[in-house]
C-alpha cells in the first residue's frame, strides 16, 4: 500500500479522532515530513477547528432546544396541576388535568 492510499485514513484520524501526528506516524510508518506536508497541503488544522466549532455549536443548540422543551413541559405541568384549561391550535379547548 502506498503512502497516498493511507491519506484518507490518516486525515480522519488527525481531524476526527484527534490523534497526534507522532501517533499517526508510528501507527502507519509515515515520516513527520510527509505528515506535516499533508497537514499543510490539505488544511487539516482548519478542518479540525471547523469540526470542533460545529460540534460546540451543535451542543449549544441542542442544550437550548432541550431547555425550551423543558420550559414548555414544566409550564404545562403547572397549568395541568392547577386544572387550567388552555386553547389548542384547532380552536377547541382542553382541560389538561381534572381531579376526580
Amino acid at each position: 500500500m502506498t503512502k497516498y492510499n493511507q491519506l484518507p485514513q490518516v486525515e480522519h484520524m488527525y481531524i476526527y479522532e484527534r490523534k497526534s501526528l507522532a501517533e499517526i506516524g508510528a501507527l502507519f510508518g509515515l515520516s513527520r515530513r510527509i505528515l506535516f506536508y499533508w497537514k499543510k497541503k490539505y488544511n487539516w488544522d482548519k478542518k479540525r477547528f471547523e469540526m470542533d466549532y460545529e460540534k460546540e455549536n451543535f451542543s449549544k443548540e441542542l442544550l437550548e432546544f432541550a431547555r425550551k422543551i423543558m420550559n414548555k413541559v414544566s409550564k404545562g405541568l403547572v397549568l395541568a396541576l392547577a386544572g387550567i384549561t388552555v386553547g389548542t391550535s384547532t380552536g377547541l379547548s382542553t382541560t389538561l388535568f381534572q381531579s376526580t
